[in-house]
């Protein structure tokens, strides 16, 4: 029989848990279209053609942002692109749920077609949050542990509050593929952890770095880099220039803070830096949270009691959440494999302090016993 104790933790973890969902619902089903979003729709409606065009930032995609918000060059770099600057492999799996839902024959069709396409992103959300539960819970079926997991997803709120963000997109299908590779990871099923790894690294181009832990435990899991190749072959005929895209992001350095207004506000390294202040100001109450259980766990794999796969893997996404723009959708990231690094570390404590109890034996002993 679980403690009262015990079933309280539990029934505030679950409240948290729906909690986090259901505002997560509400958020995508009530925020605007983002633009981003909407560029990402429009060019997996046209594949195989893959070009983008800076009117497709608009509503109606049809009107250049420039007569409506104020004039900048900003507009024609980051959105007129002979080929657009993120791999293909989201857009050609969305393609026939986008052809399915979404329709352009007014701005009303348009809007409600983004909404009902926001639930497909909803899912895929709701899919990683619950994933990284099962990862804890498979591991310890506590209810503390299961409490303090869901303290990142609760301080994590707010990165559903930007008003209009880029939810149906490349970062949203590469989160879904790297879910589905840690539930694949150390089962039965890992001999398959390719697939969901390649299609990871073709969503994003960022996702060849989700794929570092991966590799550092088996050395293999890198030839899924390589599904990157295709796109870059395919810039090299459109524009001559094999590594288009990430000559794109390197113009673009001078954007990374992100804009608002009529120039762009940060470049260069000191931009980077204020960039990641800032954006870590957004979420201050989610690092003083996961900060002390990050650090414990690092210490764990210094130590050797555990692999350098977590840390490695929240460093990550660390690193792209805070170091290149101030857009939340990119720091989701952070909040599910946050749930991970809570869960792990309390299960680590729980365990150092049994053993210290003297109700467990190290490590070592047990191994030699089972």
């Amino acid at each position: 029989m679980k403690s009262t104790k015990e079933k309280i933790c539990l029934l505030l973890a679950i409240a948290i848990l729906g909690g986090m969902l259901g505002f997560s619902l509400l958020s995508l089903r009530t925020q605007i279209p983002a633009a981003d979003e909407m560029i990402f729709i429009r060019i997996t409606q046209q594949l195989p053609k893959y070009d983008s065009h800076m009117e497709w930032y608009s509503i109606d995609g049809k009107t250049d942002p420039n007569t409506y918000l104020e004039p900048s060059p900003f507009f024609d770099k980051a959105y007129n692109h002979p080929i657009w600057v993120h791999p293909p492999a989201a857009n050609y799996l969305a393609y026939p749920i986008v052809k399915l839902l979404y329709h352009e024959s007014s701005e009303v069709d348009i809007r409600e077609g983004v909404l009902r396409l926001r639930w497909i992103a909803w899912a895929m959300i709701a899919f990683c949050i619950l994933g990284a539960v099962y990862l804890v819970r498979k591991r310890d079926r506590s209810g503390k542990v299961f409490l303090l997991s869901m303290l990142p997803l609760a301080t994590g709120y707010i990165l559903f509050t930007q008003w209009g963000d880029n939810w149906f997109y490349h970062d949203t299908f590469m989160l879904a593929f790297l879910m589905v590779a840690l539930l694949m990871r150390k089962t039965k099923y890992e001999k398959f952890i390719y697939i969901p790894l390649a299609l990871m690294v073709g969503s994003k181009i960022y996702g060849v770095l989700f794929l570092i832990p991966f590799t550092i435990e088996n050395r293999k899991t890198v030839l899924c880099s390589l599904a990157l190749v295709p796109y870059f072959v395919q810039s090299y005929f459109v524009t001559g220039n094999f590594f288009y895209p990430i000559a794109h992001w390197l113009a673009m350095g001078s954007f990374t803070a992100g804009y608002w207004g009529s120039e762009f506000l940060y470049s260069g390294v000191l931009g980077q830096l204020r960039a990641v202040a800032e954006n870590a100001s957004n979420i201050i109450l989610f690092l003083v949270i996961i900060a002390a259980p990050f650090v414990y766990i690092t210490y764990k794999a210094i130590k050797k009691e555990i692999s350098w796969f977590l840390p490695t893997l929240f460093a990550i996404s660390l690193v792209i959440g805070l170091g290149w723009t101030s857009c939340y959708y990119q720091m989701l990231p952070m909040v599910v494999i946050g749930i991970l690094i809570v869960g792990e570390a309390a299960i680590q404590f729980k365990v150092r302090k049994e053993i210290n109890n003297g109700s467990l034996l190290p490590r070592r002993q047990m191994s030699t016993l089972q």
